[in-house]
């Protein structure tokens, strides 16, 4: 069985939020893995995002890009730039990205040079680890 080493997760809007807080938790329980938040910062005031980690009790990210409001063009361009250097300060074995906004769209383009890439959307919602692997991309 391949093992699943460092991960980022690439984090950024409410519902991402909400989908991390399970993953999160459930991958950093794992002997060997190595869970990285990456927050792109597209949603960042307290009610759209501070609040949910606070009150779902998702670990702080590890690193937040901040990268705000804009035009989604900019935002979504910003966000692939800066994500792509931490991917390579990071070097992961994975990649997971959540659902359909801009953080997720950057965060997919990102990771190019990187083996897997996990697309967690509403359908995968109750799977393992081991059935997300699976699923996984590469």
């Amino acid at each position: 069985m391949t093992t699943i080493g460092r991960i980022v997760s690439v984090i950024g809007a409410r519902p991402q939020f909400v989908k991390a807080s399970a993953v999160s938790r459930a991958l950093r329980m794992c002997p060997g893995v190595r869970d990285v938040l990456l927050h792109t910062g597209q949603h960042y005031d307290e009610n759209m995002s501070s609040i949910f980690f606070a009150e779902m009790d998702i670990p702080t990210h590890d690193c937040n890009i901040g990268v705000g409001s804009g035009l989604h063009e900019a935002q979504t361009g910003m966000m692939l730039e800066k994500i792509e250097e931490i991917l390579v300060a990071e070097c992961p074995d994975r990649v997971v990205v959540y659902g359909d906004t801009n953080s997720t769209l950057a965060g997919a383009l990102a990771p190019r040079r990187f083996t897997y890439l996990w697309l967690m959307t509403k359908q995968d919602c109750g799977l393992s680890i081991a059935e997300c692997q699976k699923k996984s991309i590469g």
